[in-house]
């Protein structure tokens, strides 16, 4: 019987079984491609939206002039799943077919929070003024 979908997988285990360009980041896989032009990427992003409507999974997609880079996760779980690495190779299937060239490195992202909700916050003027 083949695994559920929505199965958890290790960090480890989705790194060695996802296609070059995708890496493990945090609780998602991300990878980016060169489209060289928006039309190559629109094409992509399409083909990419039609296999996702299929898995009922979906990526997030930052499509630019002349890039695409997509973050797969389950949210639900908070965790990479089988569908993550399962989709991830998919699209990556698809960007050889069309050709695309990965990107060396995909997007980083930094996420900084401060729960500041219960706090007095002042404009940083008024900080300054009495330090």
């Amino acid at each position: 019987m083949a695994p559920s979908p929505r199965k958890p997988v290790t960090a480890a285990d989705a790194s060695t079984r996802l296609s070059d360009p995708w890496r493990v980041i945090g609780n998602s896989v991300r990878a980016g491609y060169n489209t060289q032009s928006m039309a190559r990427g629109v094409r992509f992003l399409h083909r990419i939206a039609q296999e996702a409507e299929i898995a009922d999974h979906h990526p997030d997609i930052d499509l630019r002039y002349g890039t695409i880079h997509l973050t797969i996760s389950t949210h639900s779980s908070h965790r990479i799943t089988e569908a993550d690495v399962g989709l991830a190779n998919l699209i990556d299937q698809i960007a050889r077919e069309l050709e695309l060239e990965p990107l060396s490195i995909p997007e980083t992202r930094f996420d900084v929070a401060i729960d500041a909700l219960d706090i007095d916050i002042r404009p940083l003027g008024a900080v300054v003024r009495n330090f």
